[in-house]
């Protein structure tokens, strides 16, 4: 699964930040008889716009659960 993100990054000098972008991909695990009703989620983005020069470099990111409902319907896709 591909992804595209966008974000503010805020501090108290500038309290809007600026927008940052990323792209990546991510895979979603579910096994029944190992997770029962939970989703392994791994995906890992690249930036597209670093402002002033920092290198922020590629982003990991492991979890567990679904983050998204669709339709009120997360347990139904958890499952499958």
């Amino acid at each position: 699964m591909g992804f595209y993100d966008a974000g503010l990054i805020a501090d108290v000098d500038q309290p809007f930040g600026s927008l940052l972008h990323a792209v990546g991909f991510g895979i979603r695990l579910g096994s029944p008889s190992i997770l029962g009703s939970t989703v392994l989620r791994l995906d890992v983005g690249f930036p597209l716009y670093e402002p002033d020069g920092a290198d922020y470099g590629p982003t990991l990111s492991l979890g567990t659960g679904q983050v998204f409902s669709f339709f009120g319907r997360q347990a139904a896709l958890a499952t499958r």
